[in-house]
């Protein structure tokens, strides 16, 4: 067969039967994996037999059935995790559940809650003269988000409920609030600590990102790093090793031992934290596994 040759196939296997999409391509050896979607895709080198790829495959049957029964799992768990953001939902910020309330209060009541939102925000010293500008020209009966407990508490005119869509934006606007306060103070720290390492590292463009198959990424020639605002949703160390391993690109660009090393240098306890980080976030159904 010539390259670039693509059959479908289907075998009877341990458990059944497997439907897989064969592609000749200029390899040495078979590989397998299953998309997302469970299909099976099978690559093999020019000259092999049909045959041969076939029992391949039906030796790859546990692999196959376990590989497609956590993709079905997966699927399961994020319908069932999928919200509305209606009253009683759990969401989840910086490893915590919050559960969403909704309250819809007079005109004065929210331009009051407003006013003291920006009072905290001022005590907290986060806010600058872009937020001083943003408030000036706010709405000051524009629906919002705060945390009140372990309550998430949705802020709306009375008599104007809030449709999912708004609600969804008022969600993903609240998660950048969070995670830009946390970064804007991590980003010093991080160089700091780094430079205390003997690393001397020159950031010149952080950026936040929705992402859905990586937490981070960074183009060292231009200084910049990009992060995925879903680590908001996990706990701060997450975000802490992201970021770190992220900065370690800046002096050893490929995953080698010694750039192990420097993340292992900045972060000791840094494994148990990305292993924690990917059963945390597949178990709330945030698509992103790799760095």
């Amino acid at each position: 067969m010539r390259l670039g040759t693509v059959l479908e196939r289907t075998v009877m296997g341990k458990y059944g039967r497997i439907t897989y999409r064969l592609t000749i391509k200029s390899v040495k050896r078979y590989n397998l994996r299953i998309a997302k979607d469970g299909l099976v895709k099978v690559s093999a080198p020019r000259g092999v037999s049909l045959k041969s790829v076939d029992d391949f495959v039906i030796g790859a049957s546990d692999f196959i059935a376990s590989g497609q029964e956590r993709l079905c799992q997966e699927r399961e768990d994020r319908e069932r995790q999928r919200i509305d953001y209606k009253k009683g939902d759990i969401v989840c910020l910086w490893g915590l559940g919050y559960e969403i309330v909704l309250k819809g209060v007079s005109k004065e009541e929210l331009v009051a809650k407003h006013r003291q939102r920006k009072t905290e925000k001022k005590g907290r010293g986060t806010e600058n003269s872009e937020t001083d500008k943003d408030i000036r020209i706010q709405n000051m009966t524009a629906p919002f988000i705060k945390v009140e407990g372990r309550y998430l508490v949705f802020y709306y005119l009375k008599g104007h409920p809030l449709s999912v869509e708004e609600k969804k934006r008022l969600m993903e606007d609240f998660y950048v609030t969070q995670i830009k306060e946390c970064v804007a103070f991590l980003r010093n720290y991080l160089l700091k600590q780094f430079r205390q390492h003997g690393y001397v590292i020159e950031l010149d463009k952080l950026e936040l990102r929705w992402m859905t198959s990586r937490w981070g990424s960074c183009t060292p020639g231009r200084k910049r790093v990009s992060l995925n605002i879903q680590l908001v949703k996990g706990q701060p160390e997450y975000l802490r090793a992201v970021f770190i391993h992220e900065l370690a690109h800046f002096i050893e660009l490929n995953h080698s031992k010694r750039f192990y090393a420097i993340v292992e240098d900045m972060e000791p306890e840094y494994w148990w934290i990305h292993r924690e980080m990917v059963v945390f976030y597949r178990r709330t159904s945030c698509n992103a596994v790799t760095v």
